[in-house]
């Protein structure tokens, strides 16, 4: 092969890409890009050529065009060899051929391993918290932060990550859920956020028996269901709540007692929902 043509739009994040690559004096080419921008976006529009497929774009949904000509023909697709590194299920008959030292192979082998089981450690740790599907957990990241590749993310995220206010107890699916993204959209919903806020922070500020950060109106409530589905009170216990007077005998006089702490019983009803 003399030249590699390649004229590409909309594939993944690639808006536009024309070049054409020379083998008159080297039967190597070198694509060089700052993270995010383009690599992995070249390589999955290749790999998607390589299964006779058209490339996509992701996020708007727009038409892709991918024609790659070399020596001015359309190219072979069994002529294209993607190398996924940081892909546990990526397997190839050329891969033994590429790293025939068996030191940098096992050298490879050892920091794939590592590589492979943190990242299934972490989407585990995400499914329980997210509830998202594990399968769909590095789409949906993806999807949401308009990337296209894990690791860059989580390279380029890190540190907002660890510094991150913690929204652990709130599930993904709950907060995206379609009938909840209808009700955000409302304009009256986004307006009184700001008081509804307000008149949290006052609750859990003012009542002995919540915490900032901690136990909260939801997380009573939560106890509350719990205490009655464990049978808690038929055992003859009690509840004392900071501040109160007097222990807490039955499931229906608490729950009294955490919705008369707000003022507002409309706002006392939607936190438990």
């Amino acid at each position: 092969m003399k030249s590699l043509e390649i004229n590409l739009k909309n594939c993944y994040g690639i808006q536009s890409l024309q070049v054409t690559f020379e083998f008159l004096k080297t039967n190597i080419n070198l694509v060089y890009a700052s993270n995010g921008t383009m690599k992995t976006s070249f390589s999955n529009t290749f790999k998607r050529i390589a299964t006779k497929q058209l490339p996509e774009e992701k996020i708007y949904g727009r038409v892709s065009i991918a024609k790659v000509l070399a020596d001015s023909s359309p190219i072979d697709p069994e002529s294209i060899f993607v190398i996924e590194p940081f892909d546990e299920t990526f397997t190839s008959k050329f891969v033994s051929t590429l790293l025939v030292n068996p030191e940098m192979k096992a050298e490879y082998d050892t920091i794939f391993e590592s590589i492979s089981a943190a990242r299934t450690k972490l989407i585990v740790q995400l499914n329980k918290v997210s509830k998202v599907k594990k399968d769909d957990i590095e789409n949906t990241i993806l999807k949401d932060f308009k990337m296209t590749n894990f690791f860059e993310f989580m390279n380029s995220h890190i540190e907002a990550i660890e510094t991150a206010d913690d929204f652990g107890t709130v599930a993904y699916t709950a907060i995206f859920d379609q009938k909840v993204l209808d009700i955000l959209a409302q304009p009256d919903v986004a307006i009184n956020f700001s008081s509804y806020i307000e008149k949290y922070n006052e609750l859990v500020s003012t009542v002995g028996y919540y915490v900032k950060g901690g136990f909260s109106p939801l997380k009573a409530d939560n106890v509350v269901k719990t205490l009655e589905r464990e049978k808690y009170f038929e055992a003859k216990n009690s509840v004392i709540l900071n501040g109160q007077d007097g222990p807490i005998f039955d499931a229906r006089s608490l729950q009294e007692q955490i919705e008369g702490t707000s003022k507002n019983k409309r706002f006392a009803v939607l936190l438990r929902t």
